[in-house]
């Protein structure tokens, strides 16, 4: 069903979203979304080609902001546009507190981008990206911010990697102080499990800038600052310590040691 539907979408030049695939044949996919998310990958490695190749999109998930404009480069199907570019130029900043949503753009499209940022700053949490965007954060510091809400969908890994190739700057990941923040931040500098080698072309350099377990003693947190591990935070911990992206690097063994015998977790925003 999937490869039908790729195939119509490619021959008519059309996309559509994993969520309309999905609600083409729910009874197809019993087990939901996650299966035809799961069809959708399988496709993709067996074909060799990333999502979008076949005309299939992740619905929009992520915002950003700051110090950045953006246009559809020439001959990239912007259309339009002034001084031979593709399109007009889009500022993040004119769309207020909220952000600019990110789209499918920032994997299918050429994209031109001038910015005077110094950095970029990758954030977990709607609220802290509120937060940073009201308060206009980039103007004191100059910076793009971006949020990914949560676990990053591909277009927000897109968008950070070509931002940081494009315009040559650090980046840097201010996550929960917990296995799920750690996961999150690795998820940006190796890619997802699940993509196989579709993975690579979605990675950035992303630097830890949110708060270690090995930081905890010396801030004296006030005891409400500290919240128990779930279950599901335990699982996870244990998951990295087998990782290879954390074997590899003994100062992450160490922060992940923490996690697995138990410690607390810091969330932020």
């Amino acid at each position: 069903m999937v490869l039908r539907s790729a195939a119509a979408l490619l021959r008519g030049a059309k996309t559509a979203t994993q969520r309309e695939l999905y609600y083409m044949d729910t009874n197809l996919f019993a087990g939901g979304q996650a299966q035809c998310n799961a069809a959708i990958l399988t496709v993709s490695a067996l074909l060799r080609e990333p999502r979008h190749c076949l005309g299939v999109v992740a619905s929009s998930r992520g915002f950003y902001t700051g110090r950045l404009r953006t246009r559809h480069a020439a001959g990239g199907g912007g259309g339009g546009g002034d001084g031979g570019g593709g399109g007009d130029w889009h500022d993040p900043r004119t769309a207020g507190g909220t952000g600019a949503s990110v789209n499918s753009d920032w994997i299918s499209h050429a994209l031109e981008a001038e910015s005077d940022a110094q950095f970029l700053l990758v954030v977990e949490k709607d609220g802290a990206f509120a937060r940073l965007s009201e308060d206009r954060f980039y103007d004191r510091l100059p910076c793009i911010i971006v949020t990914g809400q949560g676990f990053p969908p591909v277009a927000v890994r897109a968008m950070v990697r070509a931002l940081q190739s494009a315009l040559n700057l650090p980046a840097y990941g201010l996550v929960d102080c917990g296995p799920f923040g750690l996961s999150l931040l690795l998820t940006y500098v190796h890619g997802g499990a699940r993509m196989g080698e579709q993975a690579a072309h979605y990675t950035a350099d992303v630097k830890w800038l949110g708060l270690r377990p090995s930081q905890l003693d010396a801030l004296d947190l006030p005891a409400q600052a500290y919240a128990p591990q779930s279950d599901n935070d335990q699982r996870r911990a244990r998951t990295l310590a087998e990782s290879i992206h954390v074997t590899a690097r003994p100062e992450l063994e160490a922060e992940v040691d923490y996690w697995s015998r138990g410690g607390y977790k810091v969330c932020i925003g």
